[in-house]
């Protein structure tokens, strides 16, 4: 049986991980598959760490992996990257900013086309776009110049956060991974297209419901300053 790691990057996420926990095995029991769910957690002002370690699941094995200083999310993503065990590993947001039947379909791609190395989430199609709440003016302003940054690769949402590897193609690029920005993708998409992996983009719709964990203009400034000149 198909094993699924799920990795999830938390930082002040306590009251939304019983629920998510909850939702997560409703959902899962509809496909024969195994499922791990690896939780890495930065330092929290609030008890995510602890409440983490409380959950108990007899359909989903948790690790619960704990960064000694904040990190950041894309060291945690690499970090739950490399534990992941299953034959796909997917960064997922359990607060499910995209619904669990995206899920469903980012795994469906893989499955139905083992060819393909790497499926990427795309927020601008049509459909979804009408469908998705607004996100704030701030916030599509950031990603709107950094995706003109990243206008050299093909993808049409080059910074979305959501993806899910074959093993074997996460294997090859881990080594060479070092994801130090808050938004990883586009390293990724670049390794991958220097090792000529499959790629694929699958509609998504990001429901951003509540005030961003992230400090966008911060994590901006951080990824400007390291940029060559």
């Amino acid at each position: 049986m198909k094993k699924v790691s799920l990795i999830v990057p938390l930082r002040n996420e306590s009251p939304l991980l019983q629920r998510g926990l909850q939702d997560l095995e409703s959902f899962i029991q509809k496909f024969p598959l195994q499922w791990e769910l690896i939780l890495v957690i930065d330092p929290s002002q609030d008890d995510t760490l602890e409440k983490a370690r409380q959950l108990k699941s007899e359909k989903i094995n948790l690790q619960v992996l704990e960064n000694a200083k904040q990190l950041g999310r894309g060291p945690s993503v690499k970090k739950g990257l490399q534990a992941a065990q299953g034959d796909f590993a997917m960064v997922f947001p359990l607060d499910f900013t995209i619904p669990l039947a995206d899920l469903f379909q980012f795994l469906q791609e893989l499955v139905l086309h083992p060819e393909i190395d790497l499926a990427v989430g795309n927020r601008h199609t049509s459909r979804k776009k009408r469908e998705a709440p607004r996100r704030s003016p701030w916030h599509w302003t950031l990603e709107n110049i950094l995706a003109e940054k990243l206008r050299a690769l093909p993808q049409q949402d080059p910074i979305c956060p959501y993806l899910v590897f074959q093993k074997k193609a996460l294997d090859q690029l881990l080594p060479e991974l070092q994801l130090k920005a808050w938004f990883y993708t586009p390293e990724i998409l670049q390794k991958a297209r220097e090792k000529n992996l499959r790629i694929s983009e699958v509609p998504v719709l990001s429901r951003d419901h509540r005030k961003s964990q992230i400090p966008l203009f911060k994590e901006y400034l951080r990824w400007f300053y390291s940029q060559p000149v």
